[in-house]
């Protein structure tokens, strides 16, 4: 915390001296966002991306404040503007999926994920936000196939054997709902959650 002040008041300084600078007002921005002081964080990063509009380190931590103070489309416009920027970069489309999802927009979210996995595709992170992304879009065989694909990167992982029996439930396919689901409650016997969807899956049956 002392580190953070004293950077605040030597770009407070340095900022009265060259207003100009977009720097000082992102290395301002940057320690308030360190402090939790949301507003103060904002203006300073807004100042820095209206100086250059092309630096990006103000845009990601202004990304990170905005998704912190549950301002999602603001988030979503900044992400959408550091692609452009910067297409090649895996996280980037992983930021700009993340916003999608929050303001609801899942549609969007599979093709920033699908970019993502795209160009990191041995990142499970990825892969598995990916998953959500299409189940949530409704694109649940789709989701299957995503999920299958992460079990080879984690292999008897409970929480993707979940999803994939979760998947296989929204298809219908309840056998395989059922061979999957089990497969997870080997793993976390004590699972509620699961033994409670194991039920449901045999009652739909």
């Amino acid at each position: 915390i002392h580190t953070l002040k004293k950077t605040i008041s030597w770009s407070r300084q340095w900022g009265s001296l060259y207003p100009a600078y977009y720097l000082s007002r992102n290395n301002l921005g940057f320690a308030y966002a360190k402090l939790g002081h949301d507003d103060e964080a904002v203006e300073e990063l807004l100042a820095s991306i209206a100086i250059d509009p092309t630096y990006l380190k103000s845009k990601k931590t202004l990304a990170v404040v905005y998704f912190r103070t549950g301002k999602y489309r603001e988030m979503a416009a900044i992400a959408e503007l550091i692609v452009k920027i910067q297409p090649g970069k895996a996280e980037n489309y992983g930021r700009l999926g993340s916003a999608y999802m929050m303001t609801g927009e899942h549609l969007k979210g599979v093709q920033a994920f699908e970019q993502e996995v795209l160009h990191e595709p041995k990142d499970s992170l990825a892969v598995a936000n990916l998953g959500a992304a299409r189940m949530a879009a409704g694109k649940n065989e789709d989701a299957i196939a995503t999920f299958k694909q992460l079990l080879i990167l984690k292999p008897k992982d409970f929480d993707v054997l979940s999803m994939l029996g979760r998947a296989y439930r929204q298809t219908g396919r309840n056998d395989e709902a059922i061979s999957v689901l089990k497969e997870a409650l080997e793993i976390k016997p004590n699972s509620e959650k699961v033994v409670m969807a194991i039920a449901m899956t045999y009652i739909s049956k």
